[in-house]
């Protein structure tokens, strides 16, 4: 029955170990690169907001790669896009399409002021405590 590794060189050793030496950096350069750009957004919303949507992502391949591995302490998860599962693919897709969105917004949204300049802060604040009040000088910063 040499049949499958003369027909098929698929099936052969060799094979299955370029396909995995190819794919191991793939998820080393895929996952930095996407940290990479997450990083460099100029808005903090924007960056919570794309870490918030890739760290899920990432978990999930990670964990399910050292499942594979044999040194996972969780039970086994799906991984990104290629598994099998309808749930899965829809959490999976909606978090792609926030952190793209995020990234395609970056440049039209930046944060704004921490304050209103219309309304200036006060100087101080004065909070009812027991029988007096508490007052709160603030300092002006620069």
């Amino acid at each position: 029955m040499a049949l499958a590794s003369n027909t098929w060189p698929c099936v052969r050793g060799s094979s299955s170990f370029r396909g995995s030496s190819m794919a191991t950096p793939a998820t080393i350069f895929w996952p930095s690169l996407l940290l990479r750009r997450a990083a460099r957004l100029q808005s903090r919303a924007g960056k919570l907001l794309a870490l918030s949507a890739l760290l899920p992502l990432l978990l999930q391949a990670g964990l399910y790669l050292l499942f594979n591995l044999g040194w996972s302490p969780l039970g086994p998860l799906s991984l990104p896009f290629l598994s099998y599962g309808m749930g899965y693919l829809a959490v999976n897709a909606a978090l792609v399409g926030v952190l793209l969105s995020v990234f395609r917004m970056d440049r039209l949204l930046r944060d704004g002021p921490a304050t209103d300049p219309a309304r200036p802060r006060p100087d101080h604040w004065d909070l009812p405590l027991g029988r007096g009040t508490l007052s709160i000088q603030y300092r002006r910063g620069t």
